[in-house]
């Protein structure tokens, strides 16, 4: 079982926090319905407001790593390398599908679907992080 683990991007301060908490208030006295922890490893933790267009965006884990061991969030930014040699850059999204008689599934989206070619993780393609869609210059990363 993976562990769910959250960043949350911080619109104001323009940071990625980890979040180390989270807390759900009561909106009718006043309190946002949800409040993200964080702490960015300085001796101020902050809270902030995550619910839609509050002061922060939460990301959740995807329970993979990528090539150089790194946690893998959704909004992160990837590239990888077909077997003739191609590259592919894409963005890492949560999905809902449909499958063969009105089956649901949700998961983190891949593109080319690179993480059903196999359940054994030794055959999947070695996907590297290259940022993400708050930090990076999407348009740049995903062109170049």
């Amino acid at each position: 079982m993976r562990k769910i683990k959250f960043h949350a991007w911080d619109k104001k301060n323009k940071k990625m926090r980890i979040v180390t908490r989270i807390t759900f208030g009561l909106p009718a006295t006043g309190h946002p319905a949800i409040l993200c922890h964080c702490d960015d490893g300085t001796e101020n933790p902050v809270t902030l407001n995550c619910e839609n267009g509050g002061e922060a965006i939460l990301l959740q884990y995807t329970g993979i790593k990528d090539k150089n061991d790194k946690e893998i969030y959704a909004g992160d930014i990837y590239r990888y390398f077909l077997w003739n040699g191609q590259e592919e850059k894409g963005v890492v999204e949560w999905e809902i599908g449909f499958g063969g008689d009105a089956e649901t599934w949700s998961g983190f989206g891949f593109p080319n679907d690179i993480y059903r070619y196999s359940d054994n993780e030794e055959n999947w393609p070695e996907i590297e992080i290259i940022g993400n869609i708050y930090e990076s210059d999407i348009e740049k990363l995903l062109k170049s």
